[in-house]
């Protein structure tokens, strides 16, 4: 994920507090720094001897990361049931017969 400022762009750059990123997220504090460790999260950059901030386009780019592939996940689960009941091995209510798993529509 490229920071804002690895991109060029020339608007207002906020600083998010770790307070507001886990109101805005809904994660733990403990979940957002495994998630940095792994990768998975944007970095906070140092705002003092003692503060760092989340830049606000960064966390706000990685919240409509994860809605769009939630939104994938759902489609491609859609998809399949689609594609099931197309072969005839999902019923009406939308339950595939030939698994354990119950997917309803």
């Amino acid at each position: 994920m490229k920071s804002v400022i690895e991109q060029g762009t020339r608007r207002r750059v906020r600083f998010l507090r770790l307070p507001e990123v886990l109101a805005r997220t809904g994660l733990s504090r403990s979940t957002i720094y495994v998630r940095l460790d792994q990768g998975r999260f944007p970095r906070p950059v140092s705002l003092g001897a003692r503060a760092v901030g989340w830049i606000e386009a960064e966390v706000d780019e990685w919240m409509r990361e994860r809605i769009a592939a939630g939104l994938a996940q759902v489609r491609a689960a859609v998809d399949a049931i689609l594609s099931h009941r197309a072969r005839g091995q999902v019923g009406q209510r939308g339950r595939l017969r030939s698994s354990r798993l119950t997917l309803l529509l």
